[in-house]
């Protein structure tokens, strides 16, 4: 992460952030999970990437589904959903 962060690098830095909150999230810490999804998804904002918003979105809802949330679960995929379509190369 330091090197993404002096080479400015807001992908790098999202992605990194993105696997951080897979590995809170394979713990059980799903608040810290939640916390650096967040750090990545605003990061992709910046940039406009499309697919990696939606799967940081995807991400949440997991999360969410697994505390039993559903309605949360259900809104996250809600999200997601868009940005998949929009983007040029679709997952």
């Amino acid at each position: 992460l330091p090197l993404f962060e002096k080479a400015k690098e807001p992908m790098g830095q999202g992605s990194v952030f993105t696997r951080k909150g897979d590995i809170y999230s394979r713990v059980g810490d799903n608040s810290k999970a939640l916390e650096v999804y967040d750090k990545a998804l605003t990061l992709f904002e910046n940039i406009g990437a499309l697919t990696n918003q939606g799967n940081v979105y995807e991400s949440k809802g997991s999360i969410y589904l697994t505390m039993g949330d559903n309605l949360k679960a259900f809104a996250m995929y809600d999200k997601a959903l868009p940005f998949f379509e929009k983007a040029e190369n679709p997952v």
